[in-house]
Parts: C-alpha cells; structure tokens; sequence
C-alpha cells in the first residue's frame, strides 16, 4: 500500500483537488471573530486558526469561571517563577486555573478572556488579576478583552447561575458584574497602565426583541463596549433557525460605531458570513462550530467556500487533524478532552453515525463507526496515541481506494492497530517483517 508523503504540511492547507486559492476580501476577515469555545478555543486551535488560518481579529479564550481565576492567582503566589510550573501540579489543579497558568499566560497573540460567573466582587478581583498579569507579563501575556458571558444555555449554567440564566433571572445582577469588571479595567487605567482592554458581554435573544434591545443598551450603560448576540433563545440552545431579523432591529436600534455589535449563530462558512452581514448590517459575525469544522475557514478558497451540507474530503481533514497535532505538541491543552473534541469535530461528517450516537457493536468492516467511538475513549491521552488514531484513519480510506495525501507526520503510524493505540505501543511486526493486525471486532478495543 502506497503512502503519499507530504513534505511540508504547512505548505499543504488546501489539497490540489481544489480550484485554487484567491485573496480573501480583507473587509470580510476583518469581520470574523472565533467564538469563546469550551474545550474549543485552546491555544493550540488558536495557534492554528491564527498562523494557518489567518484570522484578522483577536481570538477568545475558552469560557473561564472567574472563582478559578482567584484560584490561579492564589497559586501563583506560591511559587517564585510561572514558567516552572511542576507538571504534577498541574494534574491537580482545575482546569480552568490549568488554562490561566498555561493557556493565558502562554500567548503571545491578543487575547480577549472570556469569563463567567454571578458574583461581582470576584469578577472585580479576577479581572484586576488577570490586568495584573497583562502588566507584568507583556511580553507573553497579551489581554485585549475581557468577556462576559451572558449566552450559555447548558445546564451547568442553570446550576451555577450563570449564562443566560443570570442574564434573565437575575438581570440587576448581571449588570452589577458588568459594573465591576469596568471598574477593575477603570482602576488599571487609574494605576498608570496604558492600552486598557475592550470590555465585552456575550448574550442570547430574550423572550421579545423590545427585552433584548433594552438589555443591551443597559449592558452599554454599565461599560459593556462591544456586544455579541447569538440570535437564538436561551430554550432553543443550538437548535433551530436563528432569528437573524431580531438581530437586525437590535442592530438598528443601537446604531452606534462606538458600540459594535457581533451577530452569532448557524454561521459556519464565509458565504453564510456575507449572507449574514447583510441581513443584519452587524458590524461582524461571530462563528463557532464553523472554525471546528474547518479552521481554515478564512482562507478563500473553493473548499471553504462550501455549504455545510457538503462534506471536506478525508485528505483536507486529515490535514487539519495533522496540523492541529503539531501545535498541541508546542502548546498541550489542559486535558485530553480538548484533543477528542476537536478531532471528533474535524471527522464527524465522515465517522459519526447518522443517529449521532455511539454504536456498541460493530461488524469487522464498519471501521468508520468503530473509529468514531474509539476516538471518545478516555485513555486516548498522548498525541503519539492520537497520530497513531490519524494514520488508522488514512489506511482505512485508501484501502477503500480513495486517494489520501498523508503529511509527513502521520506516515510512520499509518499501520498502527486499535490495541496498539489503546495500549500505546508501536505497532509490532512479526517475523517476515509484516505489520501484525487485529481484526476490528476483536475484544472491540482491546
């Protein structure tokens, strides 16, 4: 079995099957944000989306509890030097003060942090933290932004009061944090420190347009500087069509170029973005599972330029998954659970079952179902373990004849087996040299 070796994987963002790559319109890159993702917009994918994807505007940090922010900063105060984190520490750790210390304090890029919470003192102490580390730290600690989020729907939300249910159960509330985050970022500003960062709320439509629009100009009236509005409702969470012509009278109604407001939601490629823009005449558009999907989303091309009804090819996903790899060697996510999510973004249009659920008994040739499931285990851990994943991926495909285009760093696991993956072994030869196999339905993974 032939292996198509790429060279240079960076140089191989888009596959000779499609029609070329055209300069994308700056007016719409300078338009496009990466939404705050959990376990979605790592330092890692932001690394990716920024350097191969080319992303005009500043990335979110994934959602932050601010209480964990204060336990970051207790932290910190125990040791001398941030860089010398002990690794074992770290295994201990929340893993949200797990992204303060090796997530914020590691990028280099502007970054704005998304955080969440329904206390207004500890926002206030979290962002006079978070303001701190910016100073001290300017050369590897970038803050631009500080977000809030007002928009999630999950019930850890509802548990913890926060998202969209302190938006509209306790909406005094939430514009008392508001009030204390303007305050810290104020108070920085008092203490002789330049180049404040933009402070940001992130909300969902409420139950009437006339609501949502009143909210919003009481979020500006509280310090909120820039406003992203997912046009769905709190009950409908990610499902439905998105009320684009509610976004629409809020744009109007807060027409303000000092008070720029982002529309989000169902928004997954450039022409959706363009269609939009000019349905809502937002100032941007705000895009999450797109960027999962595709993360070089901005780069102009016939493959980006696709409807979300048409799947990549396994080679350019491939690629993604590859190239992801190769910046979560430089920059580790705090768990494992941020490599399977993205990976299982990049490949469900290919491995995930129609009824979106895992199988639990497989035939020997329904690899791509049993691929699917592997990939969500818990022992996947390692990104040689997760290589290895990718080359099973690429032999699978050309065995089936289709022409896939392996980057250099996957071709030396292209014959690893599951057990070999679950056990994290290199894949053993037998006596002739040969490539020992176990069948796909043997003991399922092990």
């Amino acid at each position: 079995m032939a292996v198509a070796e790429i060279q240079n994987v960076k140089d191989h963002r888009i596959h000779q099957q499609h029609d070329g790559i055209e300069k994308t319109n700056c007016s719409i890159r300078n338009k496009i944000w990466m939404a705050p993702m959990v376990r979605g917009s790592d330092l890692a994918f932001r690394n990716l989306v920024r350097q191969q994807g080319h992303i005009a505007t500043p990335c979110f940090s994934p959602m932050i509890r601010a209480d964990q922010v204060l336990e970051a900063s207790h932290y910190l105060a125990t040791i001398e030097n941030p860089k010398d984190i002990p690794p074992n520490d770290l295994q201990h750790l929340h893993e949200d003060v797990v992204l303060v210390l090796t997530d914020i304090l590691a990028d280099q890029e502007p970054l704005i942090v998304q955080l969440c919470g329904c206390h207004p003192d500890v926002f206030y102490r979290a962002c006079r933290f978070l303001l701190k580390l910016k100073n001290q730290q300017s050369q590897s600690c970038k803050i631009v932004g500080l977000d809030l989020n007002l928009g999630c729907p999950q019930d850890c939300a509802n548990v913890c009061n926060f998202g969209a249910f302190l938006a509209e159960e306790h909406p005094d509330l939430a514009l008392q944090c508001v009030a204390a985050m303007k305050r810290a970022i104020y108070e920085d500003q008092r203490d002789g420190c330049t180049n404040p960062p933009r402070l940001s709320c992130k909300i969902r439509l409420r139950h009437t347009t006339q609501d949502t629009i009143d909210f919003a100009r009481q979020l500006r009236n509280h310090g909120c500087e820039l406003l992203t509005v997912h046009c769905r409702r709190r009950q409908d969470k990610h499902d439905g069509a998105p009320d684009y012509k509610a976004g629409r009278q809020l744009v109007q109604a807060l027409q303000d170029s000092k008070f720029p407001i982002l529309i989000n939601g169902d928004v997954v490629c450039l022409q959706d973005a363009e269609r939009v823009l000019t349905q809502t005449q937002a100032h941007g558009i705000m895009i999450a599972r797109g960027f999962l999907k595709n993360p070089l989303l901005l780069v102009n091309t016939t493959t980006t330029m696709m409807s979300s009804s048409e799947p990549f090819s396994p080679s350019f996903t491939l690629s993604m998954a590859a190239l992801y790899l190769e910046h979560v060697e430089q920059h580790s996510p705090p768990s494992s659970l941020y490599i399977r999510k993205h990976l299982q973004w990049l490949f469900r249009a290919h491995l995930r079952p129609s009824n979106g659920k895992r199988f639990e008994n497989f035939s020997d040739d329904d690899w791509k179902s049993k691929l699917w499931t592997f990939l969500q285990r818990p022992y996947l851990e390692t990104v040689y373990q997760f290589r290895c994943l990718l080359g099973l991926y690429a032999r699978n495909w050309m065995e089936e004849g289709v022409e896939m285009h392996v980057p250099a760093s996957l071709v030396e696991h292209c014959h690893a087996t599951f057990r070999e993956i679950r056990h994290g072994r290199v894949p053993s030869k037998n006596e002739d040299g040969k490539v020992e196999e176990e069948g796909l339905g043997a003991g399922l993974f092990d």
